[in-house]
Order: C-alpha cells, then structure tokens, then sequence
C-alpha cells in the first residue's frame, strides 16, 4: 500500500498548496502574483492548479457550470474546488491521475458542492477510456456530490472486464475517493460510487446517503473500502462483485452501516473471490420507535452468489475464500431473511465469526447463519471438498449460530471420523463424485441423495494406524432423517472383509463391521460407504476405527506360531481354520505372568484343537488334529 500512502501525500501537499493559493498575496510558478475575485474564487491559472473561477463557474446554484468545469478539468492539472453550490446538467470527465479537490472538509452548509439533477446523470466521471492496459486513476477529496451517479470510475454497465482484448477499458490503479460527501438525486435510486475494475484503491472518510447502492466495487482488486458512513441504502449499502478471474481481496472494513432504504436491503453482499468483511458496524432501526414504525428488510451480511447483478455484458465469477469476522450487527431482529448468508460451495476457506451483540434475538422465519445453494435453497451443510488440490475448511463461531456455534473443520489425522475432521482425507474424497455428496452438518457427517456409487475414506498404505495382516472393527453411528435407508460399509481393495449392509432408522443406532487390512496392501487402503438412495439424507455421528488386538500376529499358514508380546495382562484370542470350513477358538487370560484359559470351541475336536503354553514374553501355540491344512490367527485384546 506504499503507492496508495504516497499518493495519499500528494493530495495533502495539493491541497495545502490550494489553501495558500487562496490567501490575499499569492504568486504562480514563475513568481507572478495570482489575482483573486469575490469570495476568494481564483480568476488566473498558477502553473501548478485549475480553478473553475478561471473559466467562468459561478457555484451559485443558478448558473450551469458544465462547460466551466469541464474546460477547468480538460486541463489535466489539479482541480481545487473553492466554497459554492455548482450546478451541472451532465456528468464531468476526469482526467488520468487527476486530483479533484474541495478546498475544505465538507460541513453542514459549507464546503464546495456539484449538483447534478437531471435524471441518470453524474457529477465526476472517468468513464471514456478504452485503453486495456493501466491507467492512473483520479483521486477526489473534500466534495459534496450529489446526483444519481456522482462518481464513476469505469462504466459499470459497457465496460468488459477482462484482460487485454478481451477488455475494452484499462486497468484502473491507484483511485482515491475522501472525504466526500454524496447524496443521492433521488432517494433509492442509482449508486454512489461506482468502480469497475479498479486495482488498489481506497474509498475512505465518506458519507454516502440514499441510494439504491451506496458502494459498488465490480471486478476490483485489492481495494479498501473503510472509515465511511453509509446511511439508508435500498439494496446495498456495499456491494462486492466478482468477474471472471477479476473482484479478489477487497477489504471492507471499519465502516458504519445505518438503516435499511427498502424491505430489499441487504447491507454488505460479496460474490468476491476472497472477500474480507470485517470490523464493521451494522446498524438498524431506531432509538424509541415502535417496531411497528420500523421497516424489515432482507439481511445484513451476504457472502453468496445467490441474486447477484450482472451488470451489462460481465457475468458472475468464482470464489474461493471468505473472511466475515467481528462485526458488531444492531437490530438482527428486523432481518427477515438472514444475518449472515454464506454459500459453503466453491470455497477453499470460509470463516464467519461473530462477537455478539445485546438486543432482540433474530426474527421468526430468519436465520442466524444460513448457509445456501447458488439458487438460495437452504442447504445447512459444508462439503469437505473442492477440487483435487485444495481441502475446505469452515470456521463458524458465535453464540447465536445454533449447530455451527464453535464449530471448525481441520485436518488433523484420527481413528475416530465426524463432520470436524472429514477433511483429513483432503483431496482422496474427490473421488466418484463425493465431494458433491458427502457434506458436513454441524459435527457430523452427511451422505446426501444422488451419491452415485462409493464414497471412498482411504489412507496411505504406509499409515501407521492400520497395518497390513491386522484386523480392525468400524463401529458407525448412523441414522436417516427420515424414512427407510440402506448404508453399506466395505474395504478398498481385494482381500478385505466382505461389506456388510445396514437398515437405518431416524434413530441413531451403532452398527459394527470387521475386516482385516490385505497383507498385499494397495498404494492406499480404507473402506468406502455406498447408500441405497431412498431419497433422505444419512447422518453419521462418529465412525471409530479400532484396532482388534494390541498385539497381533496375522493370518499364517501353518500348525505352530509364537507371538511375542508387550506386556504381561490381557485376553489372548487364537483362531484356527482348516482348508475345509472348520473353524476352532480358545480365549485364554495372562495375568501376571500366569496363562488361565477362559474358553475354547471346535467345530470337530479330533480334526482341530487348540493348545497353548507362555514363556515370557512369548506365548506359543500349536494346532492339533487329523486336519491336513492349519491356519492360525493370534491377537492380545487388551493390555
């Protein structure tokens, strides 16, 4: 923001140099003394500033100064704008870079004023540049503008947002609009200011009054919008808006927001690619009205595309991160649609935090925090997924958001799976479609209707919580919403167990399921869940991954093995299969260095027993019987 500071500097300096242009005994650049007319107004150029004095404009209400104005500003040198009340009948072109300024900070009945009030017009424009590369953009300070549009940098609706050809008007850089004053002609009608693709400018110290939209930023990069007071906007008090690849990290910040102009109002809306909305006051309703007395109005933050304009030929564009965070909001309970409405999709990071604020809860039929569709549908729920590169993550905290209150997603590795850490398994869950189906709600995890196969959870085969051979048991807690549904579990990749299918209640119920991890593992292993579509979504609270056995020797062919254990307490499970379908089982209990057996079965004793013996710290058994072909499984439960 140097250039922004340095600019900035510039202003100042032109200013203090019109101030000493105004004094009794002033002389120009080449050391002539400067003569003055009535009321302070310039009558001569100095080499340095215009004035419009100089051209004939009389500020007095009655005279059209459009063609003095103009003349003043065709000279391409800074404008200072003495005290008076200037009447024009079309809008005024600035030039690249140019420095328009009023004398002094505007005031109550003082300061120097343009006055446009012919329908559709404007004050100060840059609007006929059809260069595509970049340009200077004026810089307007200490005015009182009013008009349907006083200030336009970039035609918003004929201007294409692009890069080079596909543009027909430059890269605007460096803008400044402070200090002004700006009234709308006629109250709900046209917008303040108006910026189409503009690149780190700053709109600041401004009251902007009574227009259908009070700031509009349309495929601007890297601006600043703070420090102003907006009052009674009809439909947007800011609104923030992304082209193609154009609207990215504009601030809007530090800004009082007061009053609803319309039922239709919506205080600050951002389509940006990463919007950051913060530190703001929003503020409506009155002190000692009745409600009664109060109108409604739509919402106060919106970070969606639902409804966006398109203005003129530009079409919406992506987004990618939104950062809404403590902004204090009076008067929620006049909101009948939303607080804050956020669309979750196409989001890499989405935070919303919210402090609080005293007063009234949100009105019945509005929502806290809803969280949309494109079409605006309610959709309550975040996909863990947005492309094959790069994991969502969500942030939501504030006391009034219900579910969502401190809830967070993250990618921390666990064996135990909810709606918070879903995206540990980052971009693997792109797989068949499930990053459009498989959401979170609050903490758990949603599998919504139209899933069209396997929602795949896969690890690296060299994860340290899942070993080749061992075997592992998935308890799930699971419901529909309502009506019938079907989930199944089963394991990625051969040589697992078989999947198991589960009939779901709207009650939560805990369903188990074992598999043992292939000792040829592939490049990545895990299980998948599959859903009959019956049309209601699935919630899942939790999904545990437990490991069978603390220590554990895997399936071997033989009639003898020897495990080596850690310790010396805990249940010893051996499992023995012939090649022939027979199976036989023996439990047996290590307690301080004493083996006890606790159980033993055999599908045909003579053909396969179980016999056991322990020699610190290895227990060895062996398979006795007619069965020609042994296998043996061994695990320690516990420790």
């Amino acid at each position: 923001m140097d250039d922004i500071a340095a600019t900035r500097r510039n202003l100042i300096l032109t200013m203090v140099a019109g101030s000493v242009l105004s004094s009794s005994a002033v002389r120009g650049q080449d050391g002539a003394k400067v003569a003055q007319g009535p009321a302070g107004q310039f009558t001569a150029l100095s080499g340095r500033i215009a004035t419009p004095a100089a051209f004939g404009a009389k500020g007095d209400m009655t005279t059209d100064d459009t063609a003095a104005l103009q003349a003043c500003l065709d000279t391409g040198l800074p404008v200072i704008i003495p005290e008076g009340r200037f009447r024009i009948t079309r809008a005024l072109q600035v030039k690249p870079g140019q420095i328009v300024a009023g004398l002094a900070r505007v005031g109550s009945g003082t300061g120097a004023a343009i006055v446009n009030t012919v329908p559709g017009g404007g004050c100060l424009w840059y609007t006929q540049d059809t260069a595509t590369g970049q340009q200077p953009m004026p810089m307007i300070a200490n005015l009182f503008l009013s008009a349907d549009f006083p200030i336009r940098f970039n035609d918003p609706e004929r201007g294409q947002i692009g890069d080079g050809p596909r543009s027909n008007i430059p890269y605007g850089m460096v803008p400044l609009v402070r200090g002004c004053r700006i009234v709308a002609r006629d109250r709900g009608t046209g917008t303040g200011i108006a910026w189409t693709k503009m690149f780190d400018g700053v709109i600041e110290e401004c009251q902007i009054e009574g227009f259908s939209t009070n700031i509009l930023l349309q495929g601007c990069d890297l601006n600043a919008v703070r420090h102003n007071r907006s009052v009674l906007a009809s439909r947007y008090h800011v609104l923030d808006l992304s082209v193609s690849s154009f609207g990215s990290q504009n601030i809007i910040e530090h800004n009082d927001l007061l009053q609803a102009g319309s039922d239709a109002c919506i205080f600050v809306k951002s389509s940006g690619r990463h919007a950051r909305i913060r530190d703001n006051y929003l503020e409506h309703g009155f002190t000692g009205a009745s409600d009664a007395s109060v109108r409604s109005f739509t919402g106060f933050i919106d970070a969606s595309s639902v409804d966006a304009p398109h203005l003129g030929v530009n079409g919406g564009g992506e987004r990618f991160t939104t950062i809404v965070a403590n902004n204090r909001i009076d008067g929620v309970k006049y909101a009948r649609d939303f607080v804050y409405r956020y669309e979750p999709a196409g989001q890499t990071w989405g935070e919303i935090v919210d402090p609080g604020t005293t007063g009234e809860p949100v009105s019945a039929g509005a929502a806290y925090l809803k969280l949309v569709d494109q079409t605006g549908r309610n959709i309550d729920a975040v996909p863990f997924l947005f492309n094959e590169i790069n994991t969502c993550a969500f942030a939501f905290r504030s006391p009034g958001f219900g579910r969502w209150n401190g809830y967070a997603t993250n990618t921390d590795p666990a064996s135990t799976i909810d709606g918070t850490n879903c995206s540990m398994f980052g971009p693997v869950l792109f797989g068949d479609q499930a990053h459009r189906f498989v959401m979170a709600r609050g903490n758990r995890i949603v599998v919504l209707n139209g899933l069209p196969s396997r929602a795949s959870f896969s690890f690296a085969s060299n994860d340290e919580r899942f070993v080749s051979g061992h075997r592992y048991r998935y308890v799930l807690t699971a419901r529909t919403v309502a009506g019938q549904e079907t989930l199944t579990i089963g394991a990625l990749g051969a040589g697992g167990g078989a999947p198991q299918s589960f009939p779901l209640s709207p009650r939560f119920a805990r369903l188990s399921w074992e598999t043992t991890v292939p000792a040829a593992s592939p490049d990545r292993q895990g299980f998948y869940l599959e859903r009959s579509n019956n049309g209601q979504a699935i919630e899942i609270e939790r999904i545990e991954i437990v490991k069978c056995f603390a220590d554990e020797l895997p399936r071997i062919e033989g009639a003898s093995a020897t495990l080596a254990l850690t310790g010396t307490e805990g249940e010893i499970v051996v499992e023995a299969e012939d090649g022939q379908g027979r199976r036989a089982m023996a439990v047996y209990r290590l307690v301080q260095g004493h083996l006890q057996p606790l159980f033993a079965r055999s599908d045909d004793e003579a053909a396969l027993s179980i016999r056991a013996n322990w020699r610190s710290p290895h227990i060895g058994v062996a398979i006795v019987g007619s069965a020609t072909r042994k296998a043996i499984h061994i695990g320690r439960t516990s420790a």
